[in-house]
C-alpha cells in the first residue's frame, strides 16, 4: 500500500519533497544506496589527493590516475544525487529518468576513461588505436542506447540489456589478454582480475534482480542494489590499486 501511494505521489510531484511515509530512521534506511555512493565519492577524492602527492606517480601516469579519480568521483556524485532524490524524496518520474540517464552516461564514460590508460601502457602500439576506438565506440553506443531507450521495445529497455553494456565494456580487454598479462606486474594483474570479477558478480545480481521468497518486490529491488554496490566499490578500489601499483621497471 505504501509503495502504491508513493508511486502516485511521484507521478504528480511538481517539486522535491520528503516522503509522507518516511520517518528519519526509514529515510536513512531508504537512502543506503545514496550513502554508499557518497562513500565512493569521498574515496575518489581521497585517491586523487594520494595520486597528487605520490612521488612515483608522475607524467602520463599521473594524468591516467587523475582521470580515473575524477571520472570515478563524477559517477559517484551523480549516483549519490540520483539515489538520494529517488529513494528518499518524492520527485517527478521525468526528473528521476533524467538523473538515471546521467548516471548511466557517467558509468559509460568512467569505464572507457579508466581502461584507456591500460590500453596505452599494456597493449602493443599496433593494437592501441583499434582497442581505444572500440571501447569508446561501445561507450558512445551505450549513451545513444540510453537516449533512445524510451522508444525501444520493452525487452530492449530491460536492466539486463544496459547492464550488459557495462560488463561488455569491462571485459573487452580479453581481446588482448596475453599482452596485458605480460606487461602488467603480478600484483597489478591480480587486482585487475579481482576487480573485474567483483564487478561482474555485482552486475549479474543487479541485472537479474536476485530473488528471495521471503522478500517483497521493493525489498528484492533493494537487495539487488545492495549486492551490486559493494562489489562495484570493490572493483573501483582494485582498479585504483592496480593503477597506483603500476610496475615501472
Amino acid at each position: 500500500m505504501n509503495s502504491l501511494s508513493e508511486s502516485r505521489e511521484a507521478q504528480h510531484a511538481t517539486r522535491m519533497r520528503f516522503r509522507k511515509t518516511h520517518s528519519w530512521p526509514r529515510f536513512f534506511k531508504a537512502t543506503v544506496a545514496a550513502q554508499i555512493h557518497f562513500l565512493g565519492l569521498l574515496t575518489a577524492i581521497a585517491s586523487l589527493i594520494v595520486f597528487s602527492f605520490s612521488p612515483h606517480i608522475n607524467g602520463e601516469h599521473f594524468y591516467a590516475c587523475a582521470a580515473f579519480s575524477v571520472l570515478g568521483g563524477l559517477v559517484m556524485a551523480i549516483s549519490a544525487s540520483y539515489h538520494f532524490m529517488n529513494d528518499g524524496l518524492v520527485i517527478s518520474k521525468k526528473l528521476a529518468a533524467k538523473f538515471e540517464n546521467l548516471d548511466h552516461f557517467a558509468i559509460y564514460l568512467f569505464i572507457a576513461g579508466t581502461y584507456t590508460p591500460f590500453l596505452l601502457n599494456s597493449v602493443y602500439s599496433s593494437w592501441q588505436t583499434p582497442m581505444i576506438i572500440a571501447i569508446w565506440s561501445v561507450a558512445i553506443g551505450g549513451i545513444a542506447y540510453t537516449l533512445a531507450k524510451p522508444k525501444l521495445p520493452p525487452w530492449a529497455q530491460s536492466r539486463a540489456v544496459y547492464t550488459g553494456f557495462f560488463v561488455t565494456m569491462g571485459w573487452l580487454m580479453l581481446v588482448r589478454v596475453s599482452e596485458i598479462a605480460t606487461n602488467l606486474s603480478t600484483n597489478s594483474l591480480t587486482l585487475l582480475i579481482s576487480g573485474a570479477a567483483a564487478y561482474t558478480l555485482g552486475a549479474v545480481a543487479y541485472a537479474t534482480k536476485t530473488r528471495c521468497r521471503c522478500l517483497r518486490d521493493e525489498e528484492t529491488e533493494a537487495l539487488s542494489k545492495y549486492l551490486w554496490l559493494p562489489r562495484d566499490l570493490a572493483y573501483r578500489r582494485a582498479r585504483w590499486l592496480c593503477l597506483s601499483l603500476r610496475d615501472d621497471s
